[in-house]
């Protein structure tokens, strides 16, 4: 048992991000609306029952369908800004699913790879690949 709850804490325990990277997942932090979805080569907007809100705090994600996660891996000094994200789920997958973002005011975009294998995309055009999806969520204010 003991073991057990080592090997949990080790693997949800936060990764170290330099300065910079903790200053942007701190104005990640707050709950999104997810309001647009684009993959296989489509793109559209959520409707009111298709939206689901998306809280990000203290490096982790809850998502209502998926759980929650954990950000593994952050820089916001690549172009474009790279995040990585790790399902915490029991037994434990080990995927990391790689992504790129971009903060625009109150509007967040993601696109994320959800293979088992690393692809990080590369543009925030409307991707062509299933298995690829560019998310578009705006804040949601108290």
């Amino acid at each position: 048992m003991f073991t057990a709850t080592c090997l949990l804490l080790a693997i949800a325990a936060p990764p170290e991000f330099s300065e910079q990277a903790q200053k942007e997942l701190k104005a990640l932090e707050g709950e999104w609306v997810a309001v647009g979805l684009a993959h296989d080569g489509k793109e559209r907007e959520l409707t009111d029952d298709e939206q689901v809100v998306i809280t990000i705090k203290d490096g982790k994600f809850t998502h209502p369908s998926l759980g929650s996660g954990q950000v593994v891996a952050l820089d916001p000094t690549t172009d474009p800004k790279i995040v990585d994200f790790k399902m915490l789920r029991e037994p434990p997958s080990g995927v990391i699913n790689e992504a790129i973002y971009k903060l625009e005011r109150d509007t967040l975009t993601v696109v994320m790879y959800l293979g088992d294998d690393k692809r990080r995309p590369a543009s925030f055009e409307v991707p062509t690949d299933a298995r690829t999806l560019r998310f578009t969520l705006k804040r949601r204010h108290p």
